[in-house]
């Protein structure tokens, strides 16, 4: 464009100098980039601020809940669930609903009477299982001022068909400990040779094949095996939550924690436990045996029982209820005020795992101790043993042994039977 040709406006305006296009560009990146990046990084670094601030007030928050949970908690366990009626109440309802409960435990009496031959006595117990199949072992140790030493051991089973198995052990070895002299052995040869069939030895009582054994009148053995059969059936029936129901109407056992420290000789099971000494409301107590007969199993059994009078002897049958049974007093609950009986519960669970106790008077000195431990065992008939009607055959041999026959008095003559 000519400049002749420019408006006077125009021609007046200010000359600026001479730019580039390229030189236009770089002004442009030096300039108004860097301002746009220091804007996004303002809005990162307040972004980031606003984020910490929230994740400081959650965790805050998180932390007072979980205060406040771990105060919440103490206040229930040590103000409630620590509380001795609770630990009680729950010790005797987790022990009466335990599925499996093996219970062992001994009586120890010693003492130091000059007048007496024996040291020591001991008694040892354990049984598997409440209800059926069940085993249990009874060992009685004997020590006397001589250096005697007695041991015998009595074992059963029972299994849920109601058959039996009884072991006697060491009675030969105890009575030989004994020395007697030929003379004592001879008069009591009979007793020794029944007892030397008898012992380390297996035996099963099955009562429907003894009663088929004795071979009585159809009718009288049907019923005896019949009503057998209700009493196996009442024993192999659950009754635990019945009892744990009467127990929570009728809270016979009262505690109070004691410190373990305070008990000579104390030896606890574990650091789970704590050590409680047990006394019994005895009105409570005698209110809860009160209540047993009404259990549905005893209600059964009478049924069953009654049932079976009826169908042998008829409607003038002699027949059971709960009228036949005589209610307990508190005073015919007996418990020894200065025998103090300790029981070890856990902290946690409240589980009952041992109780014990002693005393001591005249010269004489009882402990007691019962454990308990909740897991399950099996418990089956042992793999070899011998009818009990081979030991009656086998005793009545050894009466009878050159006899010839027996002869029974009836009161109206004698009755000669074949041996």
């Amino acid at each position: 464009m000519d400049e002749n040709n420019l408006t006077q406006d125009q021609q007046n305006l200010p000359k600026s100098d001479s730019v580039s296009p390229q030189e236009t560009t770089s002004k442009l990146e030096t300039t108004d980039v860097p301002e746009a990046n220091k804007i996004d990084q303002s809005n990162n670094l307040s972004h980031n601020s606003k984020n910490s601030s929230h994740i400081g007030m959650i965790l805050g928050i998180i932390a007072v809940v979980i205060i406040l949970g771990i105060i919440g908690v103490a206040i229930w366990f040590f103000g409630f669930y620590s509380n001795p009626d609770k630990v009680a109440y729950d010790a005797v309802e987790n022990l009466l609903i335990a599925p499996n409960v093996i219970t062992s435990g001994s009586v120890v009496i010693e003492t130091d009477m000059d007048d007496s031959s024996l040291k020591r006595l001991s008694l040892e117990l354990e049984n598997s299982s409440r209800i059926l199949p069940s085993s249990s072992t009874a060992r009685l140790s004997l020590e006397f001022t001589n250096d005697l030493d007695i041991d015998l051991q009595v074992s059963t089973v029972f299994m849920r068909d109601g058959v039996i198995y009884i072991q006697f052990s060491d009675l030969v070895e105890s009575i030989e400990k004994l020395k007697l002299d030929q003379d004592t052995k001879d008069a009591l040869s009979l007793y020794l040779d029944t007892i030397e069939v008898i012992d380390n030895e297996w035996w099963q009582i099955s009562i429907p094949d003894i009663i088929d054994s004795l071979e009585l009148e159809s009718m009288q053995s049907n019923s005896i095996k019949e009503v057998y059969s209700c009493v196996v059936e009442a024993m192999d029936s659950d009754i635990s939550g019945e009892m744990a129901r009467f127990y929570g109407a009728n809270k016979f056992l009262q505690i109070e924690q004691v410190n373990k420290d305070a008990i000579s000789n104390y030896q606890g099971s574990s650091w789970d436990n704590n050590l409680y000494q047990i006394s019994i409301n005895k009105q409570k107590y005698a209110d809860f045996v009160n209540r047993i007969p009404e259990t549905d199993t005893v209600q059964d059994f009478f049924d069953c029982y009654n049932d079976v009078m009826r169908k042998y002897g008829g409607d003038d049958a002699e027949q059971i209820d709960l009228s036949d049974i005589d209610e307990i007093s508190a005073d015919d609950v007996e418990w020894p005020e200065d025998f103090i009986l300790y029981a070890e519960i856990s902290r946690f669970n409240h589980r009952l795992n041992r109780v014990f106790g002693e005393k001591t008077e005249d010269q004489i000195k009882m402990s007691v101790s019962l454990a308990l431990d909740y897991r399950e065992v099996e418990v089956s008939a042992p793999s070899s043993y011998r009818p009990l009607t081979d030991l009656i055959d086998e005793i009545t041999e050894i009466i009878y042994s050159g006899k010839g026959n027996l002869e029974i008095e009836d009161g109206l003559g004698v009755i000669e039977v074949e041996v």
